[in-house]
Formats: C-alpha cells, structure tokens, sequence
C-alpha cells in the first residue's frame, strides 16, 4: 500500500501531487450545511467506533495492496447518469467504489436519501450488485476550511442518510477536493473512517476525454498486473465520464490482464468491514468488534495496520480549495447479500467451551485381552464361592 507523498509547505500543509479532481467553478456554497436538510433522518452521533479489520486508519491510503486489480472510484455522486453507469458495470461484470455526496445542490438534484427522489433506489442496487458505497460528505465541502465540528457533521449528516436507507454506513471515506491535513486524518480515525486517495487520475473533470484515456491507457499499458494495481478516479458528473470514458477504463483494464473491484476488495478487506452497524458499531453481519481502547487514541491503534503497509505519519493532502439504530422502517442488508465475491471472513473467537470428552471403541487386540481377563475373574469369583459352601 502507497502512503501518499507529499510537498509539506508552510503551516504543515501538503499539496498531492498532481492535478485537481474537482472543477473549482463548481464549488458549493459553505452554508449549505444548513440550507438543505432531509427528515427524518438517523442520528449516529452516539454509535460507537472501534476500529477493526486489517485496512489502516489515521493514514492516507493510496494504492491497493492486492496486485492484478484496478479499483474505479466514482466521485460526487449519485448524479442522473448513476443509471446509466450501473448498467454499464453489470454488462461488463466489474465492481466499482462510489464515494457518495448527499447535496450537490449547484447541480439541481434532490438530497441522496430523498425518499421521492431516484437514489435510494440506486443505493439498494448498487449495494445488491456488488458495488461499495464510500463517503463523501454531505455536502462536499473543503475539510481544510471548516470547523472540527463541521467536519463531524457533514459525515454523521450522511451516515443518517446511509441508516435511512440501508440499515447501516460507510467506514470509507474520500476528502472532497482530497483536502487534508493531519488534523483531518486524525478525526476521520476517530471517528472510524479509512481516508481513501488514489493513485490514478483521469483527469475526466477537465472534459478531455483524449487525454483521460491516454492517462489510464498508459498506466495500465506500461505495467504488469501480477506485480502491479491502482486506485483510479473518475466522476459521474459529466455525459461523457459515463457513457464513453468508464467503457474505456473497463476494456483497457481488462486488455492488460486487470481485474476491476471495489476498493476494498482490493486491500483485501471482507464486505463486512465496508460498513459500520448503528447497533451495535462493529462490522455489518462480522464478528464482534473489538473493546474500545482505554489508554490510546483510536488513531493510533497499531494493531490494524496491514502488513503490506506503513503507518508512519498521515500524509496531508490537498488537491485546492476549487470545485440511531436501523430500526426506522429502513431495508437492512444482510452481510450475504453484500458478498459477492469469495473472501476470507474474519476468523471467530476460539471458544472458551471444552468439547465434550467422547470414547474411542477400543481396539480389536485390547477387546480380546479384556475378554481374557473378564474370564479368569469369573473363574476365580467361582472357586472362592465354592470354598465359602464347603
């Protein structure tokens, strides 16, 4: 796994190398956070998070760490190609990662969970065809110019919308922009969130469709995937992402011998630790979560890293500053129908129960020798019985 370098500038700040993600002509506006609200809405401020699975925390993950696979994360969505796109993915046989916005307000479209709007019945079938459902925010805003407080609330503000309407939510989590420091990353830990970047840029948003196949083309191209994998990053903002680059990203994927998955397929993570369950705060459907840690701070938990990665200090990034319980009517998605590919579950506590002791029949030579033995004490119980009679 590839923890993101950076160029660290004055005050701590890091610039990701590379280009923006997002249009900085489409930038929401900052109080939106209290403009647009959906009720009723789950509160998951009190779920507990304890960290689990094998996936970091409190660091930047950049690269995959399962060769031979390609991951497609989809920016800002749900968006009116969302359709379109699932169609595609199905007709092909891949799996993709969405990181999910509930208020693109400047694009006209209803709240994600708006229960007369299409997306809840695109999250049910994202989710039920095998795709990952990630965090974005509520309403994208830049994490390096809001408030702690703000922060929080714009992923609980989601993860309401994520119990609404699946019965539990996300553990993965894109910065807008990818705007972070190591003050993000710490909260985004503590609050139980993998902080998920990318090594594959298509630069889609900058609508050269050219130039966004020429970079994917060549990543792949160049590489060998029994050694090589990438995180890749498109949008589903534009016609053109949609309905002429994703086709592309597929075939050229698959030409040089990749496989596409979700992204946490692709750091070897069972779909159960995809999400949190507001009940409980442990996998959906996994094993028990661990018991929250009473000296240290969830972010510096060791024992989740992955072996294939380093937990030195958080990268901070930053593209710019452009562009309760599940018991309220909601589906709940049992963790078979997450699964849909063969993984390794996690492995169950070792019961503390013995087995019940059970006997081995005895030997076919220990039988004779016990038939003998039982035949001279019944004859000598019959000599001394005579003896007693005289």
């Amino acid at each position: 796994m590839r923890i993101t370098s950076t160029t660290v500038l004055a005050g701590g700040l890091a610039i990701l190398p590379g280009t923006l993600a997002c249009d900085p002509n489409l930038r929401p506006a900052r109080d939106s956070l209290s403009r647009r609200e959906l009720a009723p809405r789950a509160d998951t401020s009190s779920v507990k998070r304890p960290q689990f699975g094998s996936v970091p925390y409190g660091v930047s993950i950049g690269s995959c760490t399962v060769p031979g696979k390609v991951a497609i994360t989809i920016d800002d969505g749900f968006h009116i190609y969302t359709s379109d796109l699932l169609d595609i993915f199905k007709r092909n046989g891949v799996k993709a990662t969405f990181f999910v916005v509930a208020d693109n307000g400047q694009f006209g479209r209803p709240l994600l969970g708006d229960p007369s709007g299409p997306f809840p019945a695109l999250m049910k079938r994202a989710i039920a065809e095998g795709h990952q459902l990630g965090s974005h925010s509520w309403s994208h805003q830049n994490f390096l110019e809001i408030s702690p407080q703000e922060r929080q609330q714009e992923l609980v503000k989601l993860e309401g919308t994520f119990v609404d309407v699946l019965g539990f939510f996300p553990t993965y989590f894109r910065p807008p922009y990818t705007a972070f420091d190591n003050a993000v990353v710490k909260q985004l830990a503590d609050l139980g969130y993998h902080n998920v970047n990318y090594d594959l840029d298509t630069d889609d948003w900058k609508l050269d469709f050219a130039k966004s196949k020429s970079i994917f083309s060549s990543a792949v191209s160049s590489t060998s995937a029994s050694t090589s994998s990438y995180i890749a990053l498109m949008h589903e903002l534009e016609e053109k992402s949609v309905h002429e680059l994703a086709q592309f990203i597929i075939d050229a994927a698959k030409k040089n011998g990749y496989d596409l998955v979700t992204v946490g397929e692709c750091l070897g993570d069972p779909p159960s630790n995809w999400y949190r369950d507001p009940a409980t705060g442990g996998p959906v459907g996994g094993a028990p979560p661990p018991p929250d840690p009473t000296t240290s701070s969830s972010s510096s938990t060791s024992s989740t890293t992955s072996s294939k990665s380093t937990t030195s200090s958080p990268s901070s990034s930053s593209k710019s500053s452009s562009s309760s319980s599940s018991s309220k009517g909601s589906t709940i998605v049992t963790t078979t129908s997450i699964i849909t590919t063969p993984v390794q579950r996690p492995t169950a506590p070792a019961t503390t129960t013995p087995a019940p002791a059970t006997t081995s029949p005895p030997a076919q030579g220990d039988a004779r020798s016990l038939n003998s033995l039982i035949s001279v004490g019944a004859v000598l119980l019959g000599g001394l019985g005579l003896l007693v009679y005289l």
